[in-house]
C-alpha cells in the first residue's frame, strides 16, 4: 500500500483523511496475532501512518482527533499488543514517525510530529531497564541533544 501512496502522497493523504480511513488502519491493531505476524502488522501500520501523516498538518490534526492528543488510543493498542514490553523495532518505528520519515541517528533531523513525542516517551517508559538490545533510548537522547527545538 505504501508504494501506491508514494506515487501521489498528497492525493492519498487527502483521500485517506477525508474518507475516514485512519480508523480502519488503526482497527487492524485490534486483532489477535502470533508474535511474528503481529509485530510485522504493527510495524507496517506505523510505517503507513507515518507516510499518510508526513508533512500534512490537516492529516495530523484529523488523526489527533481520532486517537487523542499524544496519540493515546494508538499507545493503548501498541502496549496491549506488546503486553507492556515494547520492542526496539517498535521504538525505532516511533522515532521514524516522530520525524515524518526514516529516523537516522547520524543525520540531523527535526521533530515534525509533536504528538509522537508523548507517545514515544510513554512507550519508552515501559521498556525494562535491563533490556540491553534496545538502543532507542540512546538514539532518542542523541536525537534530542543534537537538534534545536
Amino acid at each position: 500500500m505504501r508504494e501506491i501512496i508514494m506515487m501521489d502522497r498528497v492525493y492519498y493523504q487527502n483521500l485517506f483523511r477525508n474518507g475516514g480511513c485512519f480508523l480502519h488502519i488503526i482497527s487492524l491493531l485490534n486483532g489477535t496475532f502470533n508474535e511474528a505476524t503481529g509485530e510485522r502488522l504493527v510495524l507496517n501500520v506505523l510505517e503507513t501512518l507515518t507516510l499518510l501523516l508526513k508533512g500534512n498538518k490537516a492529516s495530523k490534526a484529523a488523526f489527533r482527533v481520532l486517537v487523542g492528543a499524544g496519540y493515546q488510543t494508538l499507545q493503548s493498542l501498541l502496549l496491549d499488543y506488546y503486553k507492556w514490553l515494547p520492542s526496539g523495532r517498535l521504538l525505532d518505528a516511533l522515532l521514524s514517525m516522530l520525524v515524518d520519515g526514516k529516523f537516522e541517528i547520524n543525520e540531523k533531523t527535526t521533530i515534525k510530529n509533536e504528538d509522537v513525542v508523548i507517545l514515544f516517551l510513554n512507550v519508552l517508559q515501559k521498556v525494562p531497564s535491563q533490556t540491553p538490545s534496545i538502543n532507542s533510548t540512546y538514539m532518542f537522547y542523541i536525537f534530542l541533544t543534537s537538534n534545536n527545538f
